[in-house]
């Protein structure tokens, strides 16, 4: 591995970690670029280039992959999951949720069999 390609996977965590700490607040791009020392323009073109998603395409699977462990757990709301995962309200959820995976919470909630 490359002085270079050991420095951008090092990054990749970094923002992972972060991503993953934060998950249930606002996440800037500027943030993420700022945590690994580089300009946004060139944050977004390295992270898409090394993860293959945008960092908001990545912030936002992160967001739905959280989501996915939380509403099976029929003790919470789907507004409670959004506000968990850093959604706004439960309709943004519904939104992105849809679009990343093709159903709605509700119904993957009633497809893992507790909703």
């Amino acid at each position: 591995m490359t002085c270079a390609a050991a420095r951008t996977a090092h990054q990749v965590r970094r923002i992972k970690e972060f991503v993953d700490a934060h998950i249930s607040k606002q996440i800037a791009i500027t943030e993420l670029a700022n945590l690994v020392g580089l300009s946004q323009f060139h944050f977004i073109r390295a992270f898409k280039r090394s993860v293959g998603l945008s960092p908001y395409q990545y912030v936002l699977s992160e967001r739905i992959s959280v989501a996915k462990e939380l509403l099976p757990k029929r003790d919470l709301s789907i507004a409670a999951v959004a506000l968990m995962v850093g959604f706004s309200d439960a309709s943004q959820l519904n939104r992105a949720f849809l679009k990343l995976t093709g159903i709605t919470p509700t119904a993957f909630r009633r497809e893992s069999g507790l909703g």
